[in-house]
């Protein structure tokens, strides 16, 4: 299952519960994020490592088929969460 959030937030994070409606929650993850400090920063030919996503695998902690999860200020997320 794919989660895409939108923080269009200049400067608070957003922290909020995920919860599932279908399936469990197997408690592995991976997040694909796409942030930056400076709002004004492109990806251009010559300077394309500036901005750029990162991925990592996290372990959410599970409680009643949901979890909390902090959403970055002006960034775009992706959740690749699996279900058992």
């Amino acid at each position: 299952m794919f989660v895409n959030v939108l923080n269009r937030s200049k400067t608070q994070d957003l922290e909020t519960r995920i919860e599932n409606q279908e399936g469990t929650l197997s408690g592995k993850a991976q997040i694909w994020q796409m942030n930056f400090p400076d709002l004004k920063a492109t990806h251009t030919f010559g300077d394309d490592r500036k901005v750029i996503p990162t991925v990592r695998d996290v372990t959410p902690k599970i409680e009643k088929n949901s979890f909390r999860y902090v959403f970055l200020a002006h960034s775009i997320t992706i959740l690749h969460l699996r279900l058992e």
